[in-house]
């Protein structure tokens, strides 16, 4: 009887294989096609716009606005298909924007957000799901004079931590036949009257968030909010290094120093 030659790669080959599969590392767990896949949820935010576009403005999400404008934005992006009831209109797309009537504001009125979103089942990953979701809030229109960044604010600068003052802040004081920003004891060490104001039509206010500046002494100029607590007011602003722009005698007059205020409020 004639042996036929063994083919010695080919037994290699296998035992390799043989050792491979007793070997494998049991930690490694099957795959799940539903890992990255999340469930259908309602929700949204609503933003103060202003028509136009603000450079560097951080936008936030509120229940209170101040502003005509409007913006509001389905969080969930899986979904297919978006039904927005607010009033008596219908909208469909996931964020889009609306002007308010300006009376909502003075007479502080409140309306009922519907929105219903859509998407198609998945019976694999979430078979009770019935890929419809509904979510209703209400938002309350108010007017800069209820802004949450009015009244008196103890605190520091975070340059010097150890000097502590009060700063007041009067979002709807009259000036010169016009309604104004005025912040009192700020900025510190003014020689005369230690306040200053920031007419409207200059800069951007919301219910929680404002901007200031452009005049008194040592020119302000910045951003205040209030923080989520209601009560936290944080300054974030810059000022020249001389009184005011007619004493730029030097380059060095006109160097912007920055400043960070936190205070907390009073009353």
């Amino acid at each position: 009887m004639k042996l036929k030659p063994i083919n010695v790669l080919a037994l290699a080959m296998l035992a390799g294989f043989v050792w491979l599969s007793g070997c494998r590392d049991k930690s490694v767990k099957p795959f799940n096609p539903c890992l990255a896949r999340k469930p259908l949820f309602a929700d949204f935010k609503v933003e103060e716009d202003f028509g136009y576009v603000v450079p560097n403005w951080k936008y936030y999400s509120t229940d209170t606005v101040v502003t005509e404008y409007v913006r509001f934005t389905a969080k969930d992006s899986i979904a297919t298909k978006f039904e927005w009831q607010i009033g008596s209109g219908i909208y469909t797309d996931r964020s889009f924007t609306l002007t308010f009537p300006p009376e909502f504001l003075t007479i502080h009125e409140s309306i009922d957000i519907t929105l219903t979103i859509h998407k198609k089942p998945d019976a694999l990953c979430f078979p009770d799901d019935d890929s419809v979701k509904t979510l209703t809030k209400k938002i309350y229109f108010t007017d800069f004079c209820t802004g949450l960044y009015k009244g008196s604010f103890y605190g520091y600068l975070e340059e010097d931590t150890t000097k502590k003052f009060t700063i007041t802040i009067d979002p709807c004081y009259w000036y010169n036949n016009d309604k104004v920003i005025r912040m009192d004891n700020f900025p510190q060490n003014c020689p005369d009257s230690n306040f200053i104001v920031s007419y409207y039509v200059n800069n951007i206010m919301t219910y929680r968030k404002f901007t200031f500046g452009g005049n008194g002494c040592y020119h302000p100029s910045g951003t205040g909010y209030i923080l989520n607590d209601n009560k936290t007011l944080i300054l974030e602003y810059t000022t020249l290094t001389c009184l005011s722009p007619t004493t730029l005698i030097s380059p060095e007059c006109g160097v912007l120093v920055k400043h960070k205020f936190i205070g907390v409020r009073k009353n």
